[in-house]
């Protein structure tokens, strides 16, 4: 345990950013949305920007996504459940990420406002179906 404390002190010393950070909370048809920037330090991914939006689903778990990958086309699903935001605490979301290999080859696809895009299509079709 204190390896992985001193290689987080490293890490905040060289600059290396990790964790996340809430960039975007915004209402679309009724549901709240979230755009979080992920950091990774190092790896291969590095920063990128994550989709989130409520589900009108009352039994969400962190396996639900699996169920409803194949009703979504937006994007491929990769969460589901709370997010770690005390004002959003008893909300349950489904989200998808860009931090995949194919996203490493089409940065444009990482930034913020991409995904803020996507995340509103994403919203606007889980409404449409009810998700």
């Amino acid at each position: 345990m204190a390896t992985g404390i001193k290689e987080r002190v490293v890490r905040k010393l060289e600059g290396i950013k990790e964790g996340r950070e809430v960039k975007d909370i915004f209402v679309h048809k009724g549901r709240t949305c979230v755009v979080m920037e992920m950091h990774f330090g190092t790896s291969i991914v590095g920063s990128h920007h994550n989709g989130y939006v409520e589900t009108i689903l009352e039994k969400v778990t962190n396996k639900t996504y699996d169920k409803y990958c194949s009703k979504i086309d937006t994007d491929e699903l990769t969460f589901s459940g709370e997010l770690p935001i005390k004002k959003l605490k008893g909300k349950k979301f489904f989200g998808f990420d860009s931090g995949h290999f194919w996203n490493t080859q089409n940065p444009q696809s990482q930034t913020r406002y991409a995904v803020k895009k996507k995340t509103i299509k994403l919203c606007e079709e889980m409404v449409k179906k009810g998700i």
